[in-house]
């Protein structure tokens, strides 16, 4: 079960059995970051996060990976969808035990001038499979990918980046 932390009231922050959702509405500007926690001591994790963030919106969310348990897997899946002129930072801070096997697919709309910042921290972790991609779906569309990852002893961490330019004019 994810615990939630959002400061800001105008942002609508659900979860329900298909994952956590988080609306930010068009022209909300979010000044305090919605932190997001899971805990992999809970059984069959499987941690869907959906972010929303309409025209002209900003926030930062964190989402903490925290926990140890023995020959535990899980799996996370986080979708962004900014809309134009939006401006959404997601950070990622994983920080697992050695007995967690990890496999992560992070991926990003990004509408006409919206921006999508991705900070991703791979601290931990027996086996770490992390994919992020960003798919720029309107011109002036931009993306930023920020990773680091320190694996220790027999830890293995594959990350795989992509940045998808779909239509013209637009950066990572």
């Amino acid at each position: 079960m994810a615990s939630l932390s959002v400061i800001a009231p105008t942002v609508s922050v659900t979860r329900d059995e298909r994952g956590t959702h988080i609306e930010i509405p068009a022209g909300v500007n979010s000044d305090e970051p919605i932190v997001i926690a899971y805990d992999v001591a809970d059984a069959a994790l499987v941690a869907h996060t959906f972010v929303t963030a309409g025209e002209g919106a900003r926030a930062t969310i964190v989402e903490r990976l925290t926990g140890d348990a023995p020959d535990r897997e899980i799996a996370v899946s986080t979708t962004i969808s900014a809309g134009a002129n939006a401006d959404v930072t997601y950070t990622v801070l994983q920080n697992l035990g050695t007995g967690v096997r990890v496999d992560a697919k992070r991926v990003s709309h990004v509408g006409a001038g919206a921006r999508v910042g991705w900070n991703v921290a791979l601290l931990g972790g027996a086996s770490v499979t992390d994919q992020v991609i960003s798919d720029h779906t309107g011109a002036g569309a931009n993306s930023e990918i920020a990773a680091l990852f320190f694996p220790v002893a027999r830890e293995v961490v594959q990350l795989t980046t992509e940045v998808q330019h779909n239509v013209p004019h637009t950066n990572s």
